[in-house]
């Protein structure tokens, strides 16, 4: 088989959107499971692709579906899960959508499948870069109609309005009238100080608010999203807190359950002191989830299952609908620790001001998209006031 030798290099190709790399399982598997075609005239996609075409679509594929793998694949490819890749290229000059089909397993990715139908023989094929300006809408049945932007010479036949056009319709490119009435949802919470601090959270159909919280040793951080879960749990969201800076059967965490946690909120708050192998699997059933910290969170991945967290893809992008807040330690010099990235990805990045009193502690953001005037909240109090500086 003309690509046996680069099957035997056992490379490994990264995805900036995979937290683990993809590798070729067994040759055989592989170019037999993608045989397509009659039985006298077979096709093999990978043999057309060619295989700097197939790493390329492999490095820039992105993540749609994830399903749990079936005894069989456990058992043939040790896979845990199953997730596949949309990828894109260009077949006879019109862009097509590839599906790659992955197994999952602990450290790392297998390639197992890919299927395009129009990918055959005497075909014109140029895979699509990253730099593309538009993907196509992902959607189980939804055929796209997608156009070439090498094809469009006259402006005019990009009018969404026209009748006969064949237009591109991809998330990155949305013509503002589709906007006009859209609705949006926010995080239903009354007129209360704190929620107002937050201001008018929108809840995204598309991805996940993200909040962060950094500040000196000592400051309250703990407290604050002790009072940032009593305020959701008593307006019926249900709360997933990973304490791993203070363990939930400690005297410490009980002492703030009473203080801070009214019997209301409580049915609707849950904790764990420990990071489950399942963990990611479990957010989906919650609607706020608050980490303390990010630096316990990422050593612990680290440590159990060999990967990198990313603060963007790992939670802000990779859940919909959820809403996280985040504490991270803070160096000496005052910065995150670990997180200048989350500084650019997070939605509301907030910080305590320090004093020698703790009582005169204050939170305030130093970026809130969702808020124009400027408030600070003292934690020991819990009071709102506006920052006049």
């Amino acid at each position: 088989m003309i690509l046996n030798n680069y099957f035997k290099r056992n490379e490994e190709i990264l995805n900036p959107f995979l937290d683990k790399p993809i590798r070729f399982d067994k040759e055989k598997r592989v170019i037999r499971k993608n045989i397509r075609g009659r039985k006298d005239h077979p096709i093999n996609p990978i043999v057309l692709l060619g295989y700097e075409n197939l790493l390329h679509l492999l490095k820039t594929g992105l993540p749609s579906k994830r399903n749990k793998a079936n005894s069989k694949q456990k058992k043939e490819y040790g896979a845990d899960w199953v997730k596949n890749l949309d990828a894109y290229l260009y077949v006879d000059e019109e862009l097509r959508r590839l599906r790659i089909t992955l197994f999952e397993r602990k450290h790392d990715y297998i390639f197992y499948f890919l299927k395009e139908t129009n990918l055959t023989k005497n075909k014109k094929i140029n895979p699509v870069s990253h730099s593309t300006p538009a993907f196509p809408k992902k959607g189980p049945g939804e055929k796209q109609e997608l156009q070439n932007k090498n094809k469009t010479k006259n402006p005019k036949s990009q009018d969404p309005d026209k009748k006969n056009n064949k237009g591109l319709e991809a998330p990155a490119v949305i013509n503002l009238k589709t906007l006009k009435n859209k609705r949006f949802q926010t995080w239903k919470l009354p007129k209360e100080p704190l929620a107002k601090f937050l201001g008018d959270i929108e809840r995204k159909e598309n991805g996940s608010i993200a909040v962060t919280l950094d500040a000196p040793q000592g400051a309250g951080k703990t407290r604050m999203l002790f009072q940032f879960a009593d305020m959701f749990a008593r307006n019926g969201h249900k709360v997933l807190f990973f304490s791993l800076e203070e363990h939930p059967e400690s005297r410490l965490f009980v002492k703030k359950v009473k203080e801070y946690i009214s019997p209301k909120a409580e049915k609707n708050i849950y904790v764990t002191g420990e990071v489950p192998e399942n963990w990611q699997e479990i957010i989906p059933d919650y609607d706020v989830i608050l980490i303390d910290s990010w630096n316990k969170l990422y050593k612990e991945v680290l440590e159990k299952e060999g990967r990198r967290l990313d603060f963007d893809y790992d939670l802000r992008r990779r859940y919909d609908g959820k809403l996280f807040i985040v504490v991270f330690q803070r160096t000496q010099d005052g910065k995150m620790r670990g997180g200048s990235q989350a500084q650019f990805d997070g939605d509301i990045i907030l910080k305590i001001d320090k004093r020698p009193d703790f009582r005169e502690n204050e939170v305030y953001y130093d970026k809130n998209r969702y808020m124009i005037d400027n408030y600070r909240w003292n934690i020991a109090h819990k009071e709102l006031k506006k920052d006049e500086a």
